[in-house]
């Protein structure tokens, strides 16, 4: 039976690759959370928690008194059995993650968020990703 009291070492990037909480069950669940949350801070950290499609930066607060919050995205995705490791993730403001997610649509968007009014927004999204622009402008 392991040591549920070991403390977590850092790795390489500094985010802990293991750590077994007082109590928790031997299946590794508890392990793979803490090491996606250490993983998910870490590439915000990297992208100084800036949006890395549009600039906006967390907790920025716009007039109409929206506050930027900031997410780690997979860029490949989880279904599509992407790795939660630092080169697969990308710093996206809760807008641009909404957008480039399509489950997220009718979460944010309502009754707008179908194909036919977010193809144009994701047409703006892939243009910039293939650009040389630092970032493209969003109004919220």
């Amino acid at each position: 039976m392991p040591n549920k009291f070991i403390q977590p070492t850092p790795n390489s990037l500094g985010t802990f690759s293991q750590c077994w909480l007082p109590g928790s069950a031997d299946d590794g669940r508890y392990v793979k959370k803490l090491n996606f949350m250490s993983t998910r801070k870490t590439r915000k950290q990297i992208d100084h928690y800036q949006c890395q499609i549009c600039g906006d930066y967390h907790g920025k607060i716009y007039p109409s008194k929206v506050t930027v919050q900031v997410q780690a995205h997979h860029i490949i995705p989880l279904v599509e059995k992407g790795p939660t490791e630092i080169n697969n993730l990308i710093t996206l403001c809760d807008l641009c993650h909404a957008v480039v997610t399509p489950q997220r649509w009718k979460e944010y968007f309502g009754e707008a968020g179908t194909i036919q009014n977010m193809e144009p927004i994701m047409l703006k999204f892939n243009e910039y990703l293939t650009s040389d622009n630092e970032h493209i402008s969003i109004d919220r």
